[in-house]
């Protein structure tokens, strides 16, 4: 049996009490409302009066019926003349045009849902990417916040366009049953007792399947990731050569099919229960319904002031079969708004988020000179699970303006957080960052994202034109400045290159929708060029030429030196021959600052950078 509560250690929705479902319902329209509310207005206008035509319709046919029997057995009609049948006639003409206007207000009807389904497909969607660009990088590295988002962007728009749906046609069924409960109640008023009887029981076991179906849903975020990542592997470009080269393919397949098995057993388990709710209540509505006809019948047959006449007789059938109908269909949009309900708790749960570290920063100085200082800085990351070790603790230096630093330590050191956090990725524990004598975090984003540019590791291999790819560094300025962006890219020495492109800079580059791709140098080379479009005060090179040979990197850090010139340079890179090319060496181990100085005087101090420079020479002569 699958779970049918939150799994240990999944994130906590709304449950589904009724609180939780009015304030996400409520949260839902006033969306909706804010997106078109002409069109809601629209819509709500046509549903009211599409109600009201069934309950006419029945009306209406009483009324030819009653015409036409009393036409018939009246004895004193004239020879020649047609009596009450001119009445028939006339309730007859409306029935066509009962049935235009029901047939024009579904037509309406269809165009303005589509219409809101695709205003709010567009405005929801953008919400989202808006809210994940506000929210900071510890959102995404925590594995209950990505199940969150992953939920959230799960037919976001449809359950909020399915909400309204619901909303419109609850109104309309409400209507309509209405009307017919009146009808049936006035023949025979046994009814209501016998439709409260089977209808609140058949709610409460539709709610509770609504509430099963969710936690089902919200227990295999994790899984489904798990199944877009096994798909991921299979079938990208990027992964598919180790794949077969390790003939992973079919272990892959294999996880991939238990968990589609899983999700299939979960789904049937839960249509079974459903299956035999249905039929019970299948059973019980069919025994009420021709347990009251036949009562009105034998009602009619006995006869009496009371008695119901023929055209009553005839449409309590119809008429109760159709407020049963009604019934269900209110019942099961009910359990599905209810489960729709809980589905957009989670794009409002994602919309209700916050950085973990709020960017309140307001200055920006005229002038910068690119001047770093760290003091005391301690930090854990907030995702590290149990083992909350802290990565740097009470981490100091100072690098000067226009000074070219080397990070050196071994892997989990430190260096990388050393980036993230001057770049205000993340917030430290304790100490400060300072730039130019300015705590960053009381710097605003605009100017710290201007005076600071990186060229990480994994560094972005945009699928775009070339010229993309380098006016992405500073995109407001460059993308409608053609004659600036060249001059950058002659700056950066990669303007010969691209000209040897087909298209030069239009040439659309990637496997995805480019039909050109560069080598892995070259992809760095637009990086760097990319980072430098800002001109930027400090420029951090995290590791970016991992993949090229010694000879490649070399040159690659002599065009960054190049091109540095008064700017503030942080180097992170396991090759020596690299790191000696700074002014100065900052060695970390196990978060903490170690040594700093220069090659030859860390060299002579013989401690944990010479053990790392004898390691390194080592390997080299082995």
């Amino acid at each position: 049996m699958p779970a049918t509560e939150p799994e240990k250690g999944a994130t906590e929705p709304q449950k589904g009490n009724l609180h939780d479902l009015k304030v996400n319902y409520l949260w839902a329209l006033r969306l909706a409302w804010s997106v078109c509310p002409r069109l809601v207005t629209a819509r709500a206008g046509v549903h009211l009066v599409q109600s009201l035509v069934p309950a006419l319709v029945l009306l209406n046919t009483r009324q030819i019926i009653v015409a036409i029997y009393d036409a018939l057995t009246a004895v004193d009609k004239l020879p020649g003349k047609t009596g009450d049948l001119d009445e028939a006639m006339l309730w007859l003409l409306t029935l066509p045009a009962l049935a235009v206007i029901d047939a024009m207000c579904g037509f309406v009807g269809g165009y303005l849902g589509a219409r809101l389904g695709e205003e709010l497909n567009l405005k929801i969607n953008i919400q989202i990417l808006e809210q994940a660009a506000r929210l900071d990088l510890a959102f995404f590295e925590d594995p209950q916040q990505q199940d969150l988002l992953a939920r959230a962007q799960r037919n976001a728009a449809q359950h909020c366009a399915r909400l309204m749906n619901s909303l419109l046609h609850m109104a309309n069924v409400l209507l309509q049953t209405g009307a017919f409960v009146v009808i049936v109640l006035l023949i025979e008023p046994w009814t209501a007792p016998a439709l409260v009887a089977l209808g609140i029981p058949y709610l409460l076991f539709q709610w509770r399947m609504s509430k099963t179906q969710y936690w089902i849903e919200h227990n295999r975020t994790t899984r489904r990731r798990w199944s877009r990542y096994f798909t991921t592997r299979l079938t990208k470009h990027a992964f598919v050569p180790e794949v077969k080269l390790l003939d992973l393919a079919p272990l892959l397949i294999n996880k991939f099919k238990g968990l589609l098995e899983r999700f299939r057993d979960e789904n049937m388990w839960l249509q079974r229960r459903r299956l035999v709710g249905n039929v019970i209540f299948g059973v019980l509505a069919t025994v009420m319904i021709y347990g009251l006809f036949t009562r009105v019948i034998f009602r009619a047959v006995e006869g009496g002031d009371a008695a119901p006449e023929l055209g009553t007789v005839v449409i309590f059938l119809p008429a109760l079969a159709k407020v049963y109908d009604m019934m269900n269909q209110l019942v099961r949009i009910a359990s599905g708004t209810m489960h729709t309900t809980m589905m957009i708790s989670n794009l409002r749960e994602l919309t209700l988020a916050q950085p973990a570290a709020p960017d309140n920063g307001q200055i920006t100085p005229a002038t910068a000179h690119g001047e770093i200082v760290f003091e005391h800085v301690s930090f854990t990351y907030p995702a590290s699970g149990k083992h909350h070790e802290p990565v740097l603790r009470d981490v100091s230096f100072s690098i000067g303006a226009g000074e070219k630093v080397a990070l050196v330590g071994a892997n989990g050191a430190g260096k990388t957080t050393i980036v993230k956090l001057l770049g205000r990725l993340y917030k430290p524990d304790a100490g400060r960052i300072l730039f130019d004598g300015h705590d960053v975090a009381d710097l605003s984003r605009t100017y710290l994202n201007q005076q600071i540019s990186f060229v990480l590791q994994a560094f972005g291999r945009y699928e775009a034109t070339a010229g993309e790819n380098i006016a992405y560094g500073d995109w407001r300025r460059l993308m409608d400045d053609p004659d600036e962006l060249r001059r950058i890219a002659q700056d950066a020495g990669v303007d010969q290159m691209i000209e040897q492109f087909p298209d030069g800079y239009d040439t659309v580059l990637g496997r995805m929708f480019g039909d050109f791709t560069l080598s892995g140098g070259q992809w760095q080379q637009l990086a760097l060029a990319r980072a430098l479009a800002r001109n930027p005060k400090l420029l951090v090179l995290d590791e970016p030429t991992s993949n090229l040979d010694a000879r490649a990197e070399y040159e690659l850090f002599e065009q960054s030196r190049r091109l540095a010139r008064d700017r503030t340079t942080i180097i992170i890179s396991h090759r020596f021959s690299t790191v000696r090319m700074a002014d100065r060496i900052i060695v970390l181990e196990q978060g903490q600052v170690v040594e700093q100085g220069t090659h030859e005087q860390l060299q002579s101090a013989r401690g944990h950078y010479a053990s790392l420079y004898e390691l390194h020479t080592r390997s080299l002569t082995d």
